[in-house]
């Protein structure tokens, strides 16, 4: 059989315009995983106690069809350094000197997100989440302790004072709690997503705690 030219030219054409309408017209993964760290702000009463700190996150969403509406569930880690009244305050209730101090939170939370298109490769989303949260708070003071002491590079072991912290103040618990969040999405391809967020958790208790993770991530 003879191919023309004209013809041959016209097949050449169609196979890339055929396989952008196939990657365009794909369903989705109803599924998509992400992981993000950042800043973490201590707001509200708790900023007398802690300073800013660190934040790491991951979890996934899951958007049936690839439509705006889905589930998102995620686990956090945030911790934060004591500031000095927080060190005061155990000196004051303790009656022993406190050289150090800290507060993290870690959460396990879901609930539903909404996502907005603003290009072809830009959208904001929206989130708002409850679960629980395990809090620890703790206080402690630089001591001196007699022991053996084993040196991991040389791999001798002698007998001596070395320093140690020891726990003089410790509150950790189980709250409940809650989450919202905004987010902004640019995705360079058809693959995996960056993303910038900012959200805010409330910690339910005797006394609140709020705190506000700024995070970077890659959603894949």
């Amino acid at each position: 059989m003879r191919i023309t030219f004209p013809a041959t030219l016209l097949a050449l054409a169609l196979v890339p315009a055929g396989a952008v309408m196939a990657d365009e017209y794909r369903d989705p993964s109803p599924i998509s995983w992400h992981i993000a760290g950042g800043y973490s702000v201590p707001i509200g009463q708790i900023a007398d106690y802690l300073q800013g700190g660190y934040a790491f996150s991951g979890g996934l969403t899951y958007s049936p069809s690839g439509g705006p509406l889905g589930l998102r569930a995620d686990v956090s880690f945030s911790s934060h350094s004591a500031t000095n009244r927080f060190l005061d305050y155990g000196t004051s209730v303790t009656g022993v000197q406190v050289d150090s101090g800290s507060g993290e939170f870690t959460s396990l939370s879901i609930g539903p997100s909404y996502t907005v298109p603003l290009t072809d490769r830009t959208s904001v989303y929206g989130f708002a989440q409850a679960g629980a949260y395990y809090t620890s708070l703790q206080l402690t003071q630089t001591a001196l302790f007699q022991g053996d002491f084993c040196d991991p590079y040389f791999g001798y072991c002698d007998f001596g004072v070395f320093p140690g912290d020891v726990v003089v103040y410790d509150d950790s618990r189980t709250r409940f709690g809650w989450t919202a969040g905004l987010g902004f999405q640019f995705t360079p391809n058809h693959g995996q997503s960056y993303f910038v967020e900012v959200s805010y958790h409330r910690l339910s208790g005797p006394q609140s705690i709020e705190y506000l993770p700024i995070q970077f991530g890659v959603r894949f």
